[in-house]
């Protein structure tokens, strides 16, 4: 299904370039292979019983996002306005659908003060292509998926690829140090939430999204909750 990918680093290759590190380095990537985040989920019988939980809200929060975004618009003084008042009325779970309202007025409040543009602010959540972000590069063209990073309405996205959540997997099993020095490394915007993210959910978890959907994983970092372990496939 996938061009396979290359191996993932060895997690000795990874401490050494954290340590030596001592440059800036370039933004988180994007490769050619485009990924199609309105795909299937499985059956609820497909998602192993330890996986449930994570699974389960992730999804959730996937879909009062794209649904909630349905309803969302720019008004005249370039701020957002959501058109609905209840999740009831179109089908979210109401707190999330409060949580995410709140996140909305925070992204407003900082559109207000000159914290973010309305350039920066992506509304459409299933975008399947980040090229107009950042140029593609190296080792995303022979992994499944792509790397990089958006800001939504909601908060903000990192997106790894396969060949990435690899050496995320080896990562996180050798400790929250090596995985935040990673991240780090490779310009993860927030590295140090998203870290706390990633490592909240676990490798197992992360492993079997990977085997499963084969083209990497993309982590979640909400405005008024941004600890919320709220990871799932490209």
């Amino acid at each position: 299904m996938f061009a396979k990918c290359r191996k993932a680093q060895k997690v000795m290759f990874i401490v050494v370039i954290v340590a030596l590190l001592s440059v800036s380095v370039a933004p988180m990537s994007v490769g050619a292979t485009p990924i199609n985040p309105q795909g299937p989920n499985p059956p609820i019988q497909d998602v192993p019983a330890e996986f449930a939980e994570l699974a389960n809200r992730a999804m959730a929060y996937e879909n009062a996002i794209r649904t909630m975004e349905k309803y969302i618009s720019v008004a005249n003084d370039g701020t957002l306005v959501l058109s609905v008042k209840s999740g009831k009325s179109i089908g979210v779970d109401e707190k999330i659908f409060q949580q995410l309202t709140k996140a909305l007025e925070e992204t407003n409040k900082q559109l207000r003060s000159g914290q973010l543009s309305l350039a920066e602010v992506h509304l459409d959540s299933g975008t399947s292509s980040l090229n107009s972000d950042t140029a593609a590069v190296g080792d995303a063209v022979t992994c499944a998926g792509i790397n990089g990073f958006r800001f939504f309405w909601w908060g903000m996205r990192a997106y790894f690829n396969s060949g990435r959540t690899e050496d995320i997997i080896l990562a996180a099993g050798s400790g929250g140090q090596v995985l935040c020095g990673l991240l780090s490394v490779w310009g993860t915007p927030a590295s140090t939430a998203i870290c706390s993210i990633i490592s909240g959910v676990g490798s197992l978890y992360i492993a079997w999204l990977n085997n499963r959907w084969g083209r990497g994983i993309m982590v979640n970092h909400l405005i008024v909750n941004p600890g919320l372990p709220l990871v799932w496939h490209q």
